[in-house]
């Protein structure tokens, strides 16, 4: 009876402790991979969330795998609040190394500790995947306006690029003004010009009545003659105007003066090349040569000839820089990363660059993270079509409703895409696209079409948009499309339509709806219904290296 008692007690006491220990909010610290909390409370939610990457749960392990390239050197400043990749290393803002101060983060990247408690610490840790910290330099490229190396010298400035093809830059010209060789040093300050003749520094001869050493004193004057003998009290200075020796007689007159070579001096010979008087200047630059016929023609600025004799040719001689053809700036090299035409504008930011493939690329990137820069573009219609002085021109309005009708074709069909997936399509006509033609199609479930080769990229980047494929970016993302969240293909003679139906973000529950129309004459409309996504890139690109042309805004 008394073991009877004892198993009821012992069987009430268990009941209570599990009562006992149940959590009625359920959080036990450890994520649960299916049930929509963020359980640890680190800002990430079921597969979002890096525990949960090998849950039965997940199926898809989704790493954030950028290979962007960083530049800690800072060729123009990060300015960390405008949205804006300013020293050109692939990193916007808070995700660049160079705001570590200014900004403010759960998990510190670099600091071997796990900030946030999560388990994961700097680059392990999901938050830093695409942070500078956590990337590796890579080898310079010669023409894509980044300083892939960090070395602090972009494209043609870097020495690895000295034998590339766009890096073959002119010797430079002692004389005119200009870096000819784009090395960043003018005339003198260039090495190249170390042994001409107008850069040589010569040493000051302290009694002969010029500034030999072009420092602005003469003679006596000068420092360097400070201990010369010609210079101290009671000696004649032969050419410095000054009884020295108070004997009454000035520089030449006076009999210590009569054998010194400013005295007698040896007369130019104007035409051989030779400083004949020892005064630096030879034959038509030295003034005792004025007098000669040939040293006194004027130059003609238009028939390529030194006509002054003074090394100096048509619009290098300063007399010819009022001549209305010497007035006219360079062209701008679309490539290079100057200005060389002088309007203030670099390379695609110039509107002589902007039509060429080499600029290919209309674009707005929506960030989130700044403030009034997230998507905007919901109930609009983004149109792209061939223009006259320019690639591509582009409009945008309101719109209430697709172009076409998602299934509206005889031929329509559903496309079945894996997550980060991409497949090829016949267009069924050929079609232009900057600078080539194609008859068929890559359409990604990540929010992009692309055209020679498939892209399964999720994360987008503005390196990325640029060096790849070439592109149409919807609203680049990384989204969840299966049979019941589609993308729906209709074709007609000349033109095809796909329909991205309610593509829901991976990680959440942001989406999208857009339609996009290729004309077989090349023209491209995007039109966006109810879209609840804030981020990504919308817009068109040449790929394969285009710069970056300044960034637009689709709805102002």
């Amino acid at each position: 009876m008394a073991a009877r008692k004892f198993l009821i007690m012992l069987s009430i006491f268990m009941v209570w402790s599990l009562w006992a220990c149940d959590d009625d909010k359920g959080n036990s610290g450890v994520e649960i991979c299916d049930n929509g909390t963020d359980d640890d409370g680190d800002g990430f939610i079921d597969c979002g969330d890096q525990d949960c990457w090998t849950d039965p749960a997940c199926n898809a392990n989704n790493v954030n795998n950028t290979n962007n390239v960083n530049n800690i050197n800072n060729i123009n400043p990060e300015v960390c609040n405008n949205g804006s990749d300013d020293d050109l290393d692939g990193y916007v803002d808070c995700l660049d190394i160079d705001c570590a101060e200014e900004c403010s983060y759960q998990e510190i990247c670099n600091n071997g500790e796990d900030d946030d408690g999560d388990g994961f610490a700097d680059c392990e840790d999901q938050d830093c995947f695409t942070h500078q910290s956590c990337n590796n330099p890579s080898e310079e490229v010669c023409d894509n306006g980044l300083d892939d190396d960090w070395d602090g010298l972009l494209d043609c400035h870097d020495p690895d690029c000295a034998d590339h093809p766009s890096c073959d830059h002119p010797q430079e010209n002692c004389h005119n003004g200009i870096d000819d060789d784009l090395d960043g040093m003018i005339d003198c300050d260039d090495p190249d010009c170390e042994s001409a003749e107008e850069c040589l520094v010569w040493d000051e001869d302290c009694e002969n009545g010029i500034d030999d050493d072009n420092d602005g004193f003469v003679d006596c004057e000068d420092a360097d003659c400070a201990d010369a003998p010609e210079c101290t009290p009671g000696y004649e200075n032969c050419a410095n105007g000054i009884d020295d020796d108070d004997d009454g007689f000035v520089d030449c007159e006076d009999q210590d003066c009569w054998n010194h070579p400013v005295c007698n001096p040896q007369m130019e010979d104007c035409f051989n090349g030779i400083d004949d008087d020892g005064d630096h200047l030879v034959d038509c630059e030295d003034p005792d040569c004025e007098w000669r016929e040939d040293c006194w023609q004027e130059e003609d600025c238009y028939n390529g000839m030194d006509d002054n004799f003074n090394g100096l040719i048509d619009c290098e001689d300063p007399v010819c820089f009022q001549e209305p053809h010497c007035q006219t700036m360079p062209e701008e090299i679309c490539n290079n990363g100057l200005d060389d035409d002088g309007d203030g504008a670099i390379d695609c930011y110039d509107t002589e660059c902007s039509f060429l493939p080499v600029c290919g690329s209309i674009y707005e990137y929506f960030n989130p993270n700044m403030p009034g820069d997230t998507f905007d573009c919901s109930y609009s219609n983004i149109q792209f079509f061939p223009g006259g002085s320019a690639p591509y021109v582009w409009s945008a309005a309101a719109s209430n409703g697709w172009s076409v009708d998602p299934g509206s074709s005889q031929g329509s069909y559903t496309l079945e895409l894996d997550d980060d997936d991409s497949r090829e399509i016949e267009l069924g006509f050929v079609f232009p696209y900057w600078d080539n033609s194609y008859d068929t199609v890559f359409v990604g479930s990540n929010g992009f079409l692309t055209f020679g080769a498939g892209d399964n990229d999720f994360s987008p980047t503005l390196s990325e948009f640029l060096l790849g494929a070439p592109r149409i970016s919807l609203l680049w993302d990384d989204y969840r499309v299966s049979p019941t969240l589609p993308v729906i293909v209709d074709s007609f003679p000349d033109m095809i339509v796909l329909t991205y139906v309610n593509s829901v973000i991976f990680s959440g529950s942001l989406v999208m709806n857009v339609q996009v129309t290729l004309h077989s004459f090349g023209g491209i409309e995007i039109t966006f219904l109810n879209t609840s996504n804030t981020e990504g890139i919308v817009g068109i690109t040449a790929g394969h290296g285009s710069w970056a042309a300044p960034e637009v805004n689709f709805r102002p």
